[in-house]
C-alpha cells in the first residue's frame, strides 16, 4: 500500500523538513483505511465525468470516519491514465494515489482532503526554467509526495459565493505556458448546465495543506514570488480532475447498494514481518462494487407500443430516493440484433 510507503519512508517528495511532515505520518497510520478494487475504481472514474449525477449525491455524501484514508492504483482508472499530462516537465504518470480525508464537521458532512502519490518511474528529471532558479525539490525524487494544496468539501453548506459570471473564468486555472501545455477542460465541466457548475464550485473550495509550503532552498529572494506561484500552480494541476472522483467515491461508499466491503486479513504476514524487526503492514478494508448491480435488459415485449430500441449501454448513475441514493451500474439495454448505438463514453470492466 502507499500507505506503507508513506509512513515507512516518509514524504521526500514535499520538500519539507521531517518535523513538518512528522504529524501528517501519524494521521494517515491511525485514518481508516480503504483500498479500491479494480471495478470499484473504474465505476468512479466513470461517474466523475457526470457531474450532475455528482451535485444529485451531495446531501447524501458522509465520511464514514472522522479520518479516512482512501488508495487506489492509477492504473484502474481508464479516463485518469488516457489524460494528457498538464506539465510533463514536472509531473510523471502515478502509480498509486492516495486521499487523506479528514472531518470539519461532526455528522462528517464537511471534510478536508489532501492528496498524496507515488511514480511510477523513479521520479523527473530536475527540469529547467528560464530566469528561475529551480532547488533541489524538483530534483529527481525517490518516494512518495504530495500536493501542496488541500481541498475542503462541504455537502451542505456553501463554501464559495461565486455568481454565474463568475463560473465561466473558473475552469481556467490561467497556468503559465512555459510550464503547461494546453488541455482540455474536464468533460464533467464541459457538458453541465450553469446550475450544475455553481454547486460544484460552491461546495469545494481548495486550501493550503496542512503541512505547508516546500522549503525554497537555493531559491534567491527576487524568486521567491515566481517560485512559490509555480508551486501553487503545479499544485491546482495536480487537483485537476480529483475533485469530481472523490465525490464519486464517497458517493458509491454513501449509495445503499453500490458497494462492499471485505477486510484484509495480514495477521499471518505481519506475524513474519514481526520476526523479521520489519514493520507490520496496515490492515485495510477493500472497497467491491456488488456483483448484484451487473443488468441486463432483453428486446421491448411483444406487442409494445413502441418500436424496439437499437441496442445501446447505460452508463451507471445515481437515483436519489427520500431514504439515500442508490447506485444504477452500466448495462445493455435494447435489441443489439437491431444495430447498436455507441456514446462517447464506456466502461472496459
Amino acid at each position: 500500500m502507499l500507505a506503507d510507503e508513506i509512513v515507512a519512508r516518509g514524504l521526500p517528495g514535499l520538500g519539507c523538513s521531517p518535523t513538518v511532515v512528522r504529524p501528517i505520518l501519524a494521521r494517515i497510520a491511525k485514518a481508516q483505511k480503504y483500498v479500491l478494487a479494480p471495478q470499484f475504481a473504474a465505476v468512479a472514474d466513470a461517474l466523475a465525468t457526470d457531474y450532475g449525477s455528482l451535485v444529485r449525491a451531495f446531501p447524501f455524501c458522509r465520511l464514514p470516519y472522522p479520518e479516512v484514508w482512501i488508495e487506489l492504483a492509477a492504473a484502474d482508472r481508464p479516463g485518469f491514465m488516457a489524460a494528457e499530462l498538464q506539465a510533463p516537465g514536472f509531473q510523471g504518470r502515478p502509480k498509486r494515489i492516495g486521499f487523506l480525508c479528514s472531518a470539519t464537521r461532526s455528522d462528517l458532512s464537511a471534510w478536508r482532503a489532501h492528496l498524496f502519490w507515488t511514480l511510477q518511474k523513479s521520479g523527473i528529471d530536475t527540469p529547467t526554467l528560464s530566469g528561475l532558479t529551480l532547488p533541489s525539490t524538483f530534483a529527481r525524487c525517490e518516494g512518495a509526495s504530495g500536493a501542496a494544496i488541500a481541498m475542503n468539501f462541504d455537502m451542505v453548506q456553501l463554501l464559495d459565493n461565486a455568481t454565474e459570471d463568475e463560473i465561466v473564468a473558473k475552469p481556467d486555472l490561467h497556468l503559465r505556458s512555459d510550464v503547461f501545455i494546453k488541455v482540455p477542460n474536464h468533460p464533467g465541466w464541459e457538458q453541465s448546465a450553469v446550475s450544475v457548475k455553481l454547486a460544484m464550485i460552491r461546495h469545494t473550495h481548495p486550501t493550503a495543506a496542512d503541512w505547508g509550503l516546500p522549503d525554497p532552498l537555493g531559491v534567491p529572494a527576487n524568486q521567491l514570488h515566481d517560485f512559490y506561484d509555480l508551486i501553487h500552480q503545479l499544485a491546482r494541476s495536480d487537483w485537476a480532475g480529483e475533485v469530481a472522483y472523490l465525490l464519486a467515491v464517497i458517493g458509491l461508499m454513501n449509495a445503499r447498494n453500490a458497494s462492499d466491503t471485505v477486510a484484509s486479513n495480514l495477521s499471518k504476514l505481519n506475524r513474519a514481518r514481526t520476526k523479521r524487526k520489519e514493520r507490520p503492514l496496515f490492515e485495510h478494508h477493500i472497497l467491491k462494487i456488488h456483483e448484484h448491480q451487473q443488468r441486463r435488459v432483453g428486446p421491448a415485449a411483444v406487442g409494445s407500443a413502441h418500436a424496439p430500441m437499437r441496442g445501446h449501454f447505460v452508463s451507471g448513475h445515481w437515483k436519489v430516493r427520500k431514504t439515500g441514493i442508490y447506485f444504477w451500474r452500466p448495462f445493455k439495454r435494447g435489441d443489439f440484433s437491431r444495430g447498436s448505438v455507441t456514446k462517447d463514453y464506456h466502461l472496459d470492466r
